[in-house]
């Protein structure tokens, strides 16, 4: 009964990880929400794949790029939310 519990909640805590990556470890580096975006590539390098957001009219609104990080099978891919040149959330990507 108590191996059953143990699963439960280590299954159910899996299920929160992607909602609460505030931060991720890229070799032996650590990038955290409220880094800037030249710090990200100092410690990163470019993105594999890299997409600009615009919302308003004529150029006159925000801005958000999405930066998509993946190191290959052995790693968890990383999405980083840019906007105003600074880490706003970091995300887990599925691999499925």
């Amino acid at each position: 009964m108590k191996k059953r519990i143990a699963l439960a909640v280590i299954v159910g805590c899996l299920f929160l990880v992607p909602s609460v990556s505030a931060a991720m470890f890229w070799g032996r580096s650590f990038v955290q929400v409220g880094d800037s975006s030249y710090s990200v590539l100092k410690k990163c390098g470019r993105p594999n794949y890299q997409e600009t957001i615009s919302v308003g009219i004529d150029g006159m609104g925000k801005t958000t790029e999405k930066w998509h990080y993946d190191r290959g099978s052995k790693s968890i891919p990383h999405t980083l939310t840019i906007r105003n040149g600074s880490v706003r959330h970091i995300k887990l990507e599925s691999r499925f």
